[in-house]
């Protein structure tokens, strides 16, 4: 049967021309496929499995089962071991096996839905929902975010920091790579540390009509961090007796890292299934960790009672420190579910300024640039509801105009992440 599949899959391969295929043709052929890989590609794993545990790959030259399959299929050893990983953890899982066998999710979604599950099977069911309309990236974060809420974190600090690790290499284009691996809490402190200078590379950037990325100016920043290429405009002190030199933008600090715990966790001293503490943009952390971090003058803690933030409303048009720390304690990501994007994030007024002169948190939306754009000048529209959803064309179906035509064509913010606010403590949301 599998070598029937095998030709058959050779022959349609080798019949497909896209060169005489339409757009549309073209695009509907990628869905078909897409499908069909998904499919081959969760049946190969339990297929992988069945032979890992006969030990069948014995006795052919290699070491282990995922030296074997790395062999067969042409990935890395590494990779093997996950995939391999991921068909034990799905075989007690029935609906996520039967999503692999039938082409719902791939391989990768297979192993954050699998990974979370088996630490928490009530999640089982949500994250399958969530791979079907989300992109694998924020799959994966909810996964993180389900499996930290059960599973003992301070014991999982603990081991990660047992493990840390700084590996350097050069790649095949003569380049310098730097990885690091750590705890969250010290990815925190690291935010705080270099993210003035992110701040400083940005407006000397801006100032000297330079277009570098966003990666471009975290690289500067890290290296004026760490004294080797002082940015313009960055202050370097002179060691004192005994002491170390001091770098440090001349701006100051415009430094603003959120934690994001429930009420209850916090009073408890322990998360349970459904609740969250994380540090925004990083990931889970323990509550012993979160309590540690809210000492620092750098951090804002937001407490939650359930899933919403808080709605605080004022008179003017942009969103102020407290709803813009709350916006940023769920997640500075453009809302179109289809878009990754989380830098340069502006705020759009579901609801536009223009008609109800009013700024709400529940009436605000973060959208990229370019989504934004469309959404101000295209006719297109977020549909209806809140949180992460699809971003329509004004000829979608589902397209439904709650706005003039157009929208608020002056509704955009400046991007998320660049306010210098106090620290912020939110406390026994309400909604108004």
């Amino acid at each position: 049967m599998a070598a029937d599949l095998r030709d058959q899959a050779l022959r349609v391969a080798g019949r497909l021309d896209p060169e005489v295929m339409s757009g549309l043709e073209a695009a509907q052929a990628v869905e078909d496929l897409a499908v069909a890989d998904k499919a081959l590609a969760g049946t190969l794993l339990f297929v992988a499995l069945r032979v890992a545990k006969t030990n069948a790959w014995r006795g052919q030259g290699f070491a282990s089962a995922a030296d074997w399959l790395a062999s067969k299929v042409g990935i890395s050893v590494r990779e093997a071991q996950r995939q391999l990983g991921t068909a034990r953890k799905a075989e007690d899982l029935g609906k996520t096996k039967d999503a692999m066998k039938n082409g719902t999710i791939s391989p990768d979604q297979a192993d954050a839905v699998a990974d979370a599950a088996s630490a928490d099977p009530t999640a089982e069911d949500d994250l399958l929902d969530l791979a079907k309309r989300d992109t694998t990236r924020n799959l994966r974060e909810e996964a993180a975010r389900r499996k930290a809420a059960v599973t003992d974190t301070e014991t999982r600090d603990r081991r990660i920091h047992r493990e840390r690790s700084k590996r350097s290499w050069i790649d095949g284009e003569g380049a310098w790579n730097l990885r690091l691996r750590g705890t969250a809490a010290d990815g925190a402190r690291f935010e705080e540390a270099v993210r003035p200078f992110e701040e400083q590379a940005f407006r000397t950037g801006r100032s000297d009509a330079v277009r570098d990325t966003f990666d471009n100016r975290g690289y500067d920043a890290a290296m004026a961090l760490c004294g080797i290429r002082p940015l313009p405009g960055t202050a370097v002190q002179p060691a004192p007796a005994g002491g170390a030199v001091t770098v440090k933008p001349t701006g100051g600090a415009n430094t603003k890292v959120i934690v994001r715990i429930d009420h209850s966790a916090l009073t408890r001293g322990n998360t349970v299934a459904g609740e969250t503490c994380e540090v925004a943009g990083l990931g889970p952390i323990s509550v012993t960790t979160a309590k540690d971090l809210m000492a620092d003058a750098f951090l804002a803690a937001v407490i939650t009672r359930g899933r919403d933030v808080i709605n605080v409303a004022h008179l003017g048009r942009g969103p102020n420190v407290f709803q813009r720390t709350a916006l940023e304690a769920t997640g500075t990501a453009c809302t179109n579910i289809g878009c990754n994007r989380t830098i340069a994030i502006e705020i759009d007024h579901r609801t536009p300024y223009a008609d109800d002169p009013i700024t709400k948190l529940d009436n605000l939306d973060p959208l990229c640039t370019t989504c934004h754009q469309l959404k101000t000048h295209h006719g297109h529209h977020l549909e209806p509801g809140t949180g992460r959803r699809r971003l329509l064309p004004p000829d979608h179906p589902d397209h439904v105009t709650n706005n003039p035509p157009g929208g608020d064509a002056t509704c955009g913010q400046p991007a998320l992440g660049n306010d210098p606010s106090p620290p912020l403590t939110i406390e026994q949301p309400t909604l108004c």
